[in-house]
């Protein structure tokens, strides 16, 4: 079987392995601003759930918190069309973003779709909810990196790989700054 063919397959194959084919479903009771209360599932704090709306499309949601025995959602993206009584349901699962080769060159969403409308098939999954790495375990850097403004050069010697910010208020000169790094 080619490569190309077997990534598919393989990522059809976890997908089926990950998927609960029977659910439960609750239903939109109350939407103010942009939190949505639903009547069920049962679900758990920080769990994807889905809304289908007026037209049939899946809307991504997480579960914020809870209130006299309803659910509050947060939309992870427009929605539009979700009107009292949609059907919610939950997929048991955290917010994830898949990974794997595929991302190089391509442009994702927020909540890690490709924009491009080419398929993607992750290699893997990573949680969004992991905790950060922790700085003293991070390789040290041992490189300066010249970024060509001598002032910058000079006083804030910079480190490859380092991460800097770049802060001040408005109409001070930090897209100048930048231009004159690029």
């Amino acid at each position: 079987m080619k490569p190309e063919v077997f990534a598919p397959i393989q990522w059809l194959q976890e997908t089926m392995r990950q998927t609960d084919f029977i659910t439960l479903n609750g239903k939109v009771e109350k939407i103010i601003g942009l939190t949505i209360e639903s009547a069920g599932p049962e679900v758990f704090l920080g769990e994807v759930c889905v809304i289908k709306n007026l037209n049939g499309e899946r809307i991504l949601c997480e579960v914020v918190g809870f209130k006299d025995n309803r659910i509050i959602l947060m939309p992870l993206e427009d929605f539009e069309g979700v009107s009292l009584g949609c059907p919610v349901a939950g997929t048991k699962r955290t917010l994830d973003v898949g990974v794997g080769d595929d991302m190089l060159s391509r442009v994702f969403d927020g909540i890690g779709q490709p924009i491009d409308g080419k398929p993607f098939f992750p290699k893997g999954y990573v949680s969004l909810n992991n905790s950060p790495p922790n700085p003293l375990v991070r390789a040290r850097i041992k490189e300066s990196l010249p970024v060509g403004v001598r002032a910058i050069d000079a006083f804030t010697t910079l480190g490859r790989g380092q991460r800097i910010g770049i802060f001040s208020g408005s109409g001070v000169g930090k897209s100048t700054t930048m231009g004159m790094i690029a």
